[in-house]
């Protein structure tokens, strides 16, 4: 019983210290959220705005090729397909190819006259009007009553494709631009 008082009161006594060490490293805002030291955000490099609007396309890719992927499984697995699933599915896949075409014209505007990243963006968009090609042929077919799903998954895995390209060009450019801002 001793035994158990003493790690009882040791436990305590560690965990009574916890708060104020935290509250040593961070103070709060209104909110409750922590807010860093400037001696922690001095050393870390700073996001442009262009990081932002990036962050935002590439959100978008990603979410295309989650769709994308579907509509690729669900071709190939349905006993039948329905028009009707297949239509929602690459209509959502429509708006996130077109919704990455718009945030990347953002990014345009933003990165300015360096050659380099202006390069990179018309590249990452030639990919996403190849992407967004592909799906207008993914759409007319899913909006047939038979639907081919030989067709859907050609489109699918040629939507991957050149999504997967235009998010290595912009994690390639997202780096670029971090060493630029570090600089």
């Amino acid at each position: 019983m001793n035994l158990t008082v003493l790690v009882a009161g040791l436990l305590a006594a560690t965990l009574s210290q916890i708060p104020t060490t935290m509250a040593q490293q961070y103070t709060s805002d209104d909110y409750g959220f922590p807010v860093e030291s400037p001696s922690t955000t001095r050393n870390r490099p700073r996001q442009s705005r262009a990081y932002w609007s990036s962050a935002r396309a590439v959100r978008r890719m990603r979410n295309a090729c989650d769709y994308s992927k579907d509509v690729y499984r669900y071709s190939q697995q349905a006993r039948k397909i329905e028009p009707a699933i297949m239509k929602a599915e690459s209509e959502e896949l429509g708006r996130n190819i077109n919704k990455s075409q718009q945030e990347l014209a953002t990014t345009t505007n933003e990165v300015g006259n360096d050659p380099d990243a202006v390069a990179a963006v018309k590249s990452i968009n030639e990919h996403l009007a190849a992407a967004a090609k592909h799906h207008k042929m993914l759409h007319e077919e899913c909006g047939k009553e038979a639907v081919d799903g030989k067709a859907c998954m050609t489109c699918c895995n040629t939507i991957l494709q050149e999504l997967d390209k235009a998010q290595l060009e912009h994690d390639a450019l997202m780096r670029s631009m971090e060493m630029k801002t570090s600089e």
